[in-house]
């Protein structure tokens, strides 16, 4: 039978949901169901999940749910220190058991995971959010809007990457000997990253920078001395750091000859 013959049955009905999050190369697989299941050769562990009725209707925020699941589930452990680097995809997925038609109920992403009472709650909105994207918004501004390394910057972020070891980790900071090869300051509003799998970075930004040392705006879970870490240099988004710094005076997009003075302003004489 098919999977809406059965779904409509007055007694046929077996489902079994299975919630695949993924994140780059990464996935966690987990079923509802009170064991593990098999579906297309892939293991679904099973999992305290629960979920809210998933309505359909013209407002997109309607289709957006939270998952009620244990504290130590793996998803939300990934939220301990802040909100992962990468986005996290969820994808649900239903079928009958002794039927092999797999339907798909609602796919998006993981925005955020509090802690509740009763355990963690994971919000999710729905794929269809990604039309909601902003119009024109670069500005009439002296500081450049581009953000570094993107499209608009033009800047090559592998031609200024520092490839070295970690010497050591302190709460906010981390400690590395080839930092001091260059000026207090260089790195900070830059970030440094670490590969967790294959292709998947966990990446941290850094505030301020002193020496071999680095403040990072939150705590790197699972970075430990030895490992191997990329830092990237920031910049302040002024003409004169991207000139001096980065050689990319051409594609600088602020307009720092705007006058100081408003010529539209109250003043009769400009």
């Amino acid at each position: 039978m098919t999977y809406d013959a059965i779904e409509r049955s007055a007694a046929l009905a077996r489902p079994v949901e299975i919630y695949t999050f993924a994140r780059g190369t990464l996935a966690w697989r987990f079923t509802s169901a009170d064991r593990d299941v098999e579906v297309a050769s892939l293991i679904y562990q099973k999992a305290v999940i629960r979920r809210p009725n998933i309505q359909q209707g013209s407002e997109l925020n309607r289709s957006a749910i939270k998952l009620q699941v244990t504290r130590d589930f793996p998803i939300a452990t990934l939220f301990r220190a802040g909100i992962p680097a990468d986005t996290i995809t969820l994808r649900i997925q239903q079928y009958h058991a002794g039927d092999g038609e797999l339907v798909g109920i609602w796919g998006g992403r993981v925005l955020n995971c509090a802690r509740v009472p009763e355990g963690a709650e994971i919000s999710c909105e729905p794929v269809f959010t990604s039309v909601r994207q902003l119009g024109l918004r670069r500005r009439y501004q002296r500081q450049c809007p581009h953000v570094l390394y993107g499209s608009g910057c033009k800047v090559v972020a592998n031609s200024f990457k520092l490839t070295t070891t970690v010497d050591d980790v302190s709460g906010l900071s981390v400690t590395a000997a080839a930092l001091a090869g260059e000026d207090d300051g260089w790195w900070e509003g830059g970030w440094l990253q670490w590969e967790i799998a294959t292709g998947v970075f966990e990446r941290r930004f850094i505030f301020a920078h002193t020496g071999t040392t680095v403040q990072l705006t939150t705590q790197p879970l699972g970075l430990a001395p030895g490992m191997e870490v990329d830092f990237f240099p920031g910049c302040d988004h002024t003409l004169a750091t991207c000139g001096s710094k980065f050689a990319n005076t051409p594609n600088y997009g602020g307009f720092p000859d705007i006058p100081h003075k408003n010529p539209f302003g109250s003043d009769p004489v400009y």
